[in-house]
């Protein structure tokens, strides 16, 4: 603990209006540090104590200014609604019932047909896009052509328009007269630029500081409030709160092609223009090369490969495949290739995605 001559592992938090208690208790404790939370601001007075200093930054918050010029980049959840009976051929479903609209507001910027799912929860069958539509006066999706006494869904994307910690914080302390603190998503281009800028400024703007405690970092563990800002769903450890549009597009896998070390394909799915015929290419030493050292090869764009491989561009141009992920196990003697293919349109993979795709191979070639 050390002692009030040389100071001791103590750190004391603060705020504008106990400075004068925050010097007495750093005497009294023999405390080395000071450091402020969420809902406080540091004081100037404490920069010159010549304790250490430690400061509260907030990679999503606290920068309204950024979030409200950028709406579209704020972060999102997917919400399922409660399951609600039919009683004739049409059924009315309000979506944000059950939720406190101060956390949340339904997006209604991206495609809703797209992005939106409506399910039969008494048949499991995904409801057609053209039989409901999304009424924005009323907050509701009506459903037409249901079937009486089946229960209905609808799983939709919302804004998370205030910051769920914060939220906590302030209806735990009753906190009054502040400003809603609003998320905003760092994997998305623009944010990711300003985040990166706007910690860079930072650190220039407070050389006083000597820890930086990140908090709310990138994404946000699922914490939802309904109407009378009650805890309605709490999930420590999920990331239904990272999801956009934009990031379900960066993991599309359009098609899945499974080949055993014979060149023989034995598993499929995906709506191909043709397969790929890989006899010839599997056992090629100027492909096989390409895979690294955790038997991964990624390919953001098809093109790429004429250069060094014109059998296998043919093949993957011929089939509509503009992009993929491929990698390769041996199991049991055995050894299986599996590549995840991209439709249309080119993608940029990162480590991410490789790791992701490197546990599923794993996973699917022990049970093949």
């Amino acid at each position: 603990m050390g002692n009030k001559e040389h100071g001791g592992r103590v750190t004391i938090p603060t705020n504008l209006d106990v400075v004068p208690e925050t010097i007495e208790l750093m005497k009294r404790w023999g405390a080395d540090a000071i450091r402020d939370c969420d809902g406080t601001e540091f004081p100037e007075e404490l920069t010159k104590t010549g304790a250490k200093i430690y400061a509260t930054y907030y990679t999503t918050r606290k920068d309204n200014a950024w979030a409200k010029a950028n709406p579209d980049e704020v972060q999102q959840s997917y919400i399922m609604t409660n399951f609600y009976t039919a009683t004739g051929n049409e059924l009315q479903i309000p979506l944000m019932k059950g939720i406190s609209d101060e956390l949340m507001q339904v997006n209604t910027r991206d495609d809703r047909k797209r992005w939106w799912e409506v399910i039969d929860r008494s048949t499991g069958e995904v409801v057609s896009t053209d039989k409901w539509e999304y009424n924005e006066e009323t907050g509701c999706v009506c459903i037409h052509d249901t079937e009486p006494f089946h229960e209905y869904t609808v799983s939709f994307l919302a804004y998370i328009i205030w910051d769920p910690v914060h939220m906590y914080n302030a209806v735990t302390n009753g906190w009054k007269d502040f400003e809603h603190q609003i998320t905003f998503d760092v994997r998305q281009p623009k944010t990711h630029k300003y985040s990166m800028e706007r910690l860079r400024k930072y650190c220039a703007e407070h050389p006083y500081v000597n820890v930086i405690r990140y908090t709310t970092f990138f994404h946000q563990f699922t914490l939802v409030f309904d109407e009378l800002k009650r805890e309605k769903f709490v999930d420590w450890y999920g990331y239904s709160s990272s999801v956009s549009p934009y990031i379900l597009e960066q993991f599309e896998i359009d098609g899945l092609r499974i080949y055993n070390d014979n060149s023989e394909l034995i598993y499929s799915c995906g709506e191909y223009k043709r397969m790929p015929d890989m006899t010839n290419i599997l056992n090629d030493k100027a492909f096989l090369s390409r895979y690294n050292k955790n038997n991964s090869m990624s390919i953001g764009i098809v093109s790429s490969v004429e250069a060094w491989h014109k059998e296998l561009y043919n093949e993957l141009s011929d089939s509509n495949i503009m992009a993929f992920i491929s990698a390769w196990f041996e199991f049991k003697y055995r050894r299986y290739y599996f590549f995840y293919d991209v439709f249309n349109h080119k993608s940029r993979w990162n480590d991410s995605d490789r790791n992701f795709v490197l546990i599923i191979s794993k996973i699917i070639a022990s049970v093949l």
